[in-house]
Protein backbone atom coordinates (compact mmCIF):
# COMPACT_ATOMS: atom_id res chain seq x y z
CA UNK A 1 0.00 0.00 0.00
CA UNK A 2 1.71 3.16 -0.77
CA UNK A 3 1.57 6.30 1.35
CA UNK A 4 -0.67 8.55 -0.53
CA UNK A 5 -3.59 5.80 0.45
CA UNK A 6 -5.35 5.97 3.97
CA UNK A 7 -5.85 3.09 6.09
CA UNK A 8 -8.88 1.84 7.60
CA UNK A 9 -8.31 3.80 10.57
CA UNK A 10 -7.84 7.10 8.73
CA UNK A 11 -10.68 6.16 6.90
CA UNK A 12 -12.82 5.70 9.99
CA UNK A 13 -11.45 9.14 11.48
CA UNK A 14 -12.25 10.95 8.52
CA UNK A 15 -15.79 9.41 8.03
CA UNK A 16 -16.20 10.43 11.80
CA UNK A 17 -15.23 14.09 10.93
CA UNK A 18 -17.15 14.07 8.08
CA UNK A 19 -20.16 13.36 10.18
CA UNK A 20 -19.28 15.93 12.47
CA UNK A 21 -19.06 18.43 10.08
CA UNK A 22 -22.20 17.75 8.32
CA UNK A 23 -23.93 17.55 11.93
CA UNK A 24 -23.14 21.38 12.67
CA UNK A 25 -23.74 22.21 8.79
CA UNK A 26 -27.61 20.99 9.87
CA UNK A 27 -27.51 22.54 13.07
CA UNK A 28 -26.38 25.87 12.26
CA UNK A 29 -28.80 25.75 9.31
CA UNK A 30 -31.64 24.89 11.49
CA UNK A 31 -31.09 27.92 14.04
CA UNK A 32 -30.36 29.72 10.71
CA UNK A 33 -33.35 28.76 9.71
CA UNK A 34 -35.31 29.47 13.17
CA UNK A 35 -33.99 32.56 13.79
CA UNK A 36 -34.94 33.93 10.30
CA UNK A 37 -38.57 32.94 10.92
CA UNK A 38 -38.68 33.67 14.90
CA UNK A 39 -36.56 37.17 14.27
CA UNK A 40 -35.08 36.30 17.38
CA UNK A 41 -31.75 34.44 18.56
CA UNK A 42 -29.60 33.02 21.39
CA UNK A 43 -29.02 36.66 22.98
CA UNK A 44 -25.32 36.74 24.53
CA UNK A 45 -24.98 36.12 28.36
CA UNK A 46 -21.80 38.11 28.64
CA UNK A 47 -23.57 41.06 27.06
CA UNK A 48 -26.90 40.11 28.88
CA UNK A 49 -24.59 40.40 32.36
CA UNK A 50 -21.92 43.27 31.83
CA UNK A 51 -23.71 45.07 29.27
CA UNK A 52 -19.85 44.38 26.82
CA UNK A 53 -19.86 42.81 23.70
CA UNK A 54 -17.83 39.97 23.65
CA UNK A 55 -16.07 38.85 20.38
CA UNK A 56 -18.71 36.91 19.52
CA UNK A 57 -21.17 39.35 18.91
CA UNK A 58 -23.02 39.70 15.95
CA UNK A 59 -21.76 36.03 14.86
CA UNK A 60 -25.26 35.10 13.97
CA UNK A 61 -25.88 38.30 12.31
CA UNK A 62 -22.58 37.68 10.34
CA UNK A 63 -23.43 33.93 9.34
CA UNK A 64 -27.52 34.97 7.69
CA UNK A 65 -25.53 37.51 6.11
CA UNK A 66 -22.88 35.01 4.52
CA UNK A 67 -25.20 32.71 3.47
CA UNK A 68 -27.67 35.48 1.74
CA UNK A 69 -23.80 36.62 0.15
CA UNK A 70 -24.36 40.00 1.60
CA UNK A 71 -20.07 40.28 2.71
CA UNK A 72 -20.65 43.99 3.36
CA UNK A 73 -23.32 43.32 6.12
CA UNK A 74 -21.55 40.36 7.33
CA UNK A 75 -18.30 42.65 7.55
CA UNK A 76 -20.07 44.28 10.12
CA UNK A 77 -22.05 42.81 11.43
CA UNK A 78 -18.32 41.24 13.26
CA UNK A 79 -15.17 42.45 11.45
CA UNK A 80 -13.25 40.49 14.07
CA UNK A 81 -14.64 37.36 12.90
CA UNK A 82 -15.09 38.11 9.59
CA UNK A 83 -11.99 38.78 8.45
CA UNK A 84 -10.30 36.06 10.70
CA UNK A 85 -12.07 33.16 8.89
CA UNK A 86 -10.03 32.20 6.66
CA UNK A 87 -7.30 31.99 9.17
CA UNK A 88 -9.93 30.06 11.55
CA UNK A 89 -10.69 27.84 8.63
CA UNK A 90 -6.63 27.17 7.72
CA UNK A 91 -6.39 26.46 11.61
CA UNK A 92 -9.08 23.95 11.77
CA UNK A 93 -8.45 22.32 8.34
CA UNK A 94 -4.76 21.72 9.60
CA UNK A 95 -6.26 20.13 12.78
CA UNK A 96 -8.34 17.94 10.81
CA UNK A 97 -5.66 16.48 8.82
CA UNK A 98 -3.56 15.82 11.94
CA UNK A 99 -6.04 14.19 13.46
CA UNK A 100 -7.12 12.15 10.78
CA UNK A 101 -3.35 11.06 9.61
CA UNK A 102 -2.39 10.32 13.55
CA UNK A 103 -5.33 9.85 15.62
CA UNK A 104 -3.87 13.10 17.51
CA UNK A 105 -6.39 15.26 19.20
CA UNK A 106 -3.81 17.40 20.57
CA UNK A 107 -2.67 20.32 18.68
CA UNK A 108 1.44 20.67 17.14
CA UNK A 109 3.62 23.44 18.40
CA UNK A 110 2.96 25.43 15.28
CA UNK A 111 -0.62 24.96 15.96
CA UNK A 112 -0.32 26.09 19.16
CA UNK A 113 1.31 29.02 18.62
CA UNK A 114 -2.01 29.96 15.60
CA UNK A 115 -3.91 28.91 18.59
CA UNK A 116 -2.88 31.50 20.94
CA UNK A 117 -2.71 34.28 18.77
CA UNK A 118 -6.07 34.05 17.88
CA UNK A 119 -7.43 34.03 21.45
CA UNK A 120 -4.98 37.41 21.69
CA UNK A 121 -6.49 38.66 18.99
CA UNK A 122 -10.21 37.81 19.51
CA UNK A 123 -9.26 39.28 23.38
CA UNK A 124 -8.00 42.54 21.93
CA UNK A 125 -10.50 42.70 19.32
CA UNK A 126 -13.27 42.58 22.24
CA UNK A 127 -11.40 44.82 24.26
CA UNK A 128 -11.05 47.39 21.38
CA UNK A 129 -14.83 46.68 20.24
CA UNK A 130 -15.91 48.21 23.66
CA UNK A 131 -13.73 51.19 23.59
Amino acid sequence: MSSSMMNREQKRRAAKCLRSALLIFVAGLGYAAAVSVLHAGIPCLFHLLTGYKCPGCGVTHMCLALLEGDWESACQANPGLFFSLPVLAVFLFWYVVRYIRSGSRSFGSAQTVLGVVLVVYYLLYGIYGNL
